[in-house]
Order: C-alpha cells, then sequence, then structure tokens
C-alpha cells in the first residue's frame, strides 16, 4: 500500500484492512475463521486493535458504519436491544458483511470507498 499524505492515519488503517481481505479471504458470521480468511471487523481488529470488549468502537469502525445502509437483522442477535441500544456501529458493520456483502472484493471496496470519503460528510 502506497501512503497518501492527504489521508489521515484511519483512513491508512482502513486501506490496510482491505488490503488484509483481499489478501487471506473473507468469511461472513465469524470474525476470523480457520482458514484465516476475516470479515470486515475482523480485518479491522487485527489492523487497529480489538474493541469488542469495550461500550464503542474505533474510529475506523465509526467511518465504515457511516457508509453503510441499516441492515435488518436475520437473527435474534441482531435484533436485541443490546446490539441495537450498546453497539449499533458494530451491528451495522456485521449485518452489512453476512447478508449484503457477496465477495472480497465486494467488502475491501466498501472500505476503500470510506477510507477516501471526506470525514466531514460522514454521519456517526
Amino acid at each position: 500500500m502506497l501512503a497518501r499524505p492527504e489521508l489521515d492515519d484511519t483512513s491508512h488503517k482502513m486501506l490496510a484492512a482491505a488490503d488484509l481481505l483481499k489478501k487471506d479471504g473473507w468469511c461472513t458470521h465469524i470474525r476470523k475463521n480457520s482458514l484465516g480468511e476475516r470479515c470486515l471487523l475482523g480485518a479491522l481488529d487485527d489492523i487497529t486493535g480489538t474493541y469488542q470488549n469495550t461500550n464503542r468502537c474505533h474510529e475506523a469502525a465509526n467511518r465504515l458504519a457511516a457508509m453503510l445502509p441499516l441492515i435488518e437483522s436475520h437473527s435474534d442477535v441482531g435484533k436485541s436491544e443490546y446490539w441495537q441500544g450498546k453497539l449499533p456501529t458494530v451491528w451495522k458493520i456485521a449485518n452489512w458483511n453476512n447478508y449484503v456483502c457477496k465477495s472480497a472484493e465486494e467488502a475491501a471496496n466498501k472500505l476503500r470507498e470510506a477510507a477516501y470519503a471526506p470525514v466531514k460528510d460522514q454521519v456517526y
């Protein structure tokens, strides 16, 4: 990945997560599977550091979630008050990854889109 001076550190990390998905593969319903494939959250975790045990998400996850549509979950976990009320960013990314996204290419492209989007235009 070539560094671009107009991108901030968070954007560079998002691009690195996109590269990781392309290199190692993409999966659904688990952050990292036995083959080393990752979902969007798993790729962000590995690049930026995990946040799954805290009540707030890191900046890269917030920026990515701002680019995604709200998807109705197909699981009871996604519909629970805990996920919707406490971790909406994680819920939004997981549902898009699991039920809308179809490939590593599509997941990586969404990360790149969020990395290059002007931060001031993103609503959290």
